[in-house]
């Protein structure tokens, strides 16, 4: 499943600032990114669950108030068929809009 971005807190987030939130989080925890802050939106995630004991690819063990999910172009064009707010809570970018 290819994410097109996140949905963390009841907000949408593009990859790039995913990407963000996971380094700041594993800064928060004490940890440090053993690639430094060069990571991409799924390898900053994956770290970050790793950090606190989270199987991100079973999304039925979380919810997305406690760690950001995964959506998929599909999902983000029904969301915003379905006149769902799609956009990047943080930059603004349209999950739905194809790549």
């Amino acid at each position: 499943m290819t994410a097109v971005g996140y949905i963390y807190n009841a907000a949408f987030l593009c990859a790039d600032d995913a990407r963000e939130l996971g380094i700041r989080q594993a800064h928060e925890h004490g940890y440090a990114m053993s690639w430094g802050d060069c990571g991409d939106a799924e390898e900053t995630l994956s770290a970050w669950a790793s950090m606190i004991g989270l199987d991100r690819d079973d999304e039925t063990t979380f919810t997305s108030h406690e760690f950001p999910k995964r959506v998929t172009q599909a999902q983000a064009e029904r969301a915003h068929g379905e006149r769902a707010d799609t956009w990047c809570s943080t930059c603004g970018w349209n999950l739905a809009q194809p790549f």
